[in-house]
């Protein structure tokens, strides 16, 4: 939870929060709720969760990483990113079964075709919302947050094998409880010149960010389509130089809501 405030009067008191979706989702509402209320009391508190990740997570570490995900054309990247039209679109796919890296694989097999290839970039980074039930068998951090979630940062490329290189990806960010953005906003707002760096590489020129929510109703899918718009109008506040892809399964159908028209 990084805001929060506590309005009260004489006949109520109401707790206004944002929460970052490392933290929480809505699946997960009810079991953070209890644990601010102190009522569940099997809960690992939040507190223990951030100290494993910073066990794991060192600022020597992640900058010998940073190779494998600096492969990317910043400027290019950006520039083609700036034509493209800010429209929300449809987008309907085949996909083989709903495993969640499948999904992922499916849809970045469609942005190598009707990106990479069409503008002519070699590298683009991407964000994947994965979540890891537990970590590794030994910690359990579910009873708090629902999930442990990852802003995965996937490197897709014009040639690799992106099923083989997802499954890479995922084992490494798995095994290791990678999460390099802990560490380069360890400091915030007082970052030094690596975690700058960090922080750019796994964020500031990530400009695709893909979420897949799993399977709904066509009556449901309908009802989020309508609201899609107004949804878009408020993630580009935050950031409006994105293509942000979130993803359903309706009527064995693979259906993306996309912000940008990559036609």
């Amino acid at each position: 939870m990084y805001k929060f405030v506590l309005l009260e009067d004489e006949n109520e008191s109401v707790l206004h929060y944002s929460i970052d979706h490392s933290i929480c989702d809505s699946s997960s509402l009810d079991a953070l709720e209890r644990y601010i209320l102190g009522i569940y009391d099997s809960s690992q508190t939040y507190s223990s969760y951030i100290e494993e990740v910073y066990s794991r997570n060192h600022l020597e570490e992640i900058l010998k990483e940073m190779a494998k995900f600096e492969q990317q054309d910043d400027r290019k990247v950006a520039e083609t990113f700036k034509r493209l039209e800010d429209r929300v679109n449809f987008v309907s796919l085949t996909y083989l079964n709903n495993d969640t890296k499948n999904v992922y694989a499916e849809i970045l097999l469609y942005l190598r075709d009707k990106l990479l290839n069409k503008f002519a970039l070699n590298n683009v980074k991407v964000n994947l919302i994965y979540n890891i039930r537990k970590f590794q068998e030994k910690l359990d951090f579910t009873t708090t947050i629902g999930d442990l979630h990852l802003g995965l940062t996937y490197s897709l490329t014009t040639d690799d094998d992106i099923d083989e290189q997802l499954t890479e990806t995922i084992a490494f960010y798995q095994k290791n409880m990678f999460n390099p953005k802990a560490v380069g906003y360890k400091h915030f707002p007082n970052l030094n010149s690596d975690e700058e760096r960090i922080v750019r590489c796994f964020d500031d020129t990530v400009y695709v960010s893909i979420d897949y929510l799993g399977v709904v109703s066509r009556k449901e899918f309908n009802t989020i389509k309508q609201s899609a718009i107004e949804t878009n109008t408020e993630i580009k506040k935050l950031n409006g130089s994105k293509l942000n892809i979130t993803a359903y399964i309706v009527d064995n159908r693979l259906e993306l809501i996309m912000s940008k028209a990559l036609d």
